[in-house]
């Protein structure tokens, strides 16, 4: 069983040439994740997953919102596509128009990355799917909110950058399907 998440984490890992750990997180209708090591091995912690990623509590303030879980304060509450569509209106020009680095989606969003590097210590967090990509044009003042007193077990020298392509999942399957993956190399190294 592969999941979108999984699979579009495989396209960046491979068409990047990534080395080190990558913490893929697929932002659209709702909130996925994928963290995969050099091989590239994606690390299990539940089901066939690395966790619930969206459902992780990011709470910025009372009341928080409520995620389709039924859980308050979930990352999908603040930045799946439903929530950011009640926040900032329908058009993909008004939500990329809403995501700044004062609004409260992506503020989460720097919170629950903050939260990631102390739970996974990626080398490198790209932001996929659609919202990933609405995400571009803040990705300098997200990745400063980040990095604003970060823990000190974050790997120095982390990079961040958001989805070049919708069709980072397809494309990651047809690799899965195609037994095109990088073979395992070192942590670390290029």
């Amino acid at each position: 069983h592969v999941t979108d998440a999984y699979a579009a984490a495989i396209d960046v890992y491979c068409s990047e040439g990534l080395a080190g750990r990558l913490l893929a997180l697929s932002l659209g209708t709702g909130v996925g994740g994928a963290v995969i090591d050099p091989g590239p091995v994606q690390l299990i912690l539940h089901g066939r997953s690395s966790g619930h990623l969206g459902q992780m509590d990011v709470s910025l303030e009372d009341p928080a919102p409520i995620g389709p879980d039924g859980g308050a304060g979930s990352l999908e509450a603040y930045i799946g596509l439903p929530a950011l569509i009640a926040r900032f209106g329908a058009s993909p020009d008004q939500v990329r128009a809403g995501l700044t680095v004062d609004s409260e989606p992506v503020r989460a969003l720097a919170r629950a990355i903050r939260i990631l590097h102390a739970i996974y210590k990626p080398d490198h967090i790209r932001l996929l799917g659609g919202v990933g990509m609405m995400l571009t044009g803040c990705g300098g003042g997200l990745r400063s909110l980040v990095d604003c007193n970060l823990t000190c077990v974050a790997i120095p020298g982390w990079s961040l950058a958001c989805a070049h392509s919708p069709h980072h999942a397809a494309c990651g399957a047809a690799r899965l399907a195609g037994g095109c993956v990088p073979p395992a190399r070192p942590h670390g190294l290029a």
